[in-house]
């Protein structure tokens, strides 16, 4: 019996290598094709190159005007992500915490959102945000993500607040609490695992 658990562990790790493997391999080999001129390149993608050059980083470095696309992907991504969790997670918590039949549509509405393709509806995306002149702006992207991203989060914290007990925001209630309150300082904070997800 032991030797078999430690014939399928090995089994296992070799199996976990073999994917780790295949995902990093891509990576090396494309960190040292870019220290290659394009000759070198041409002539053998597995080779080592015959010397550092840096010529690759330096144009790089120009066509993207240095640090502003890295400052634009930081900025959109933490706007989307603040947005995204912020609002979801009380759309989810408003939804599962309500018993009428208006929340649970409205949930459904957002689960069936999630069944739609991305090709489905991306040409009539571009053109409404190009209608309402979002196309070269901060908040055009990031609106874009949020109704993209929102229905799956939602999705997902809607299960998680379900399977919570009510009993603790009862008793926040009973104590005078808000409904903003009782959010923000018992059922987010108990939502950090999901969340994180």
């Amino acid at each position: 019996m032991m030797v078999k658990n430690r014939l399928s562990s090995l089994l296992v790790e070799a199996v976990a290598v073999l994917i780790c493997l295949l995902f990093v391999i891509p990576f090396v080999f494309a960190v040292i094709n870019s220290f290659k001129t394009y000759p070198e390149m041409m002539e053998s993608f597995i080779r080592l190159p015959n010397r550092l050059n840096f010529e690759n980083y330096v144009k790089a470095w120009t066509v993207m005007k240095g640090l502003r696309p890295f400052i634009n992907s930081i900025i959109i991504t933490v706007f989307s992500i603040i947005g995204i969790v912020l609002f979801s997670s009380m759309a989810a918590y408003k939804l599962s915490r309500t018993k009428d039949r208006k929340s649970w549509v409205i949930y459904l509405i957002f689960v069936f959102a999630l069944v739609v393709p991305f090709h489905c509806y991306m040409i009539p995306l571009v053109k409404l945000t190009a209608s309402l002149k979002l196309t070269k702006s901060y908040i055009g992207i990031v609106l874009i993500y949020w109704g993209i991203c929102m229905p799956y989060a939602i999705f997902l914290q809607h299960g998680f607040v379900k399977s919570r007990p009510y009993d603790i925001e009862a008793s926040a209630v009973i104590d005078g609490c808000t409904p903003f309150k009782t959010f923000f300082f018992i059922v987010f904070p108990l939502m950090k695992p999901i969340v994180s997800t």
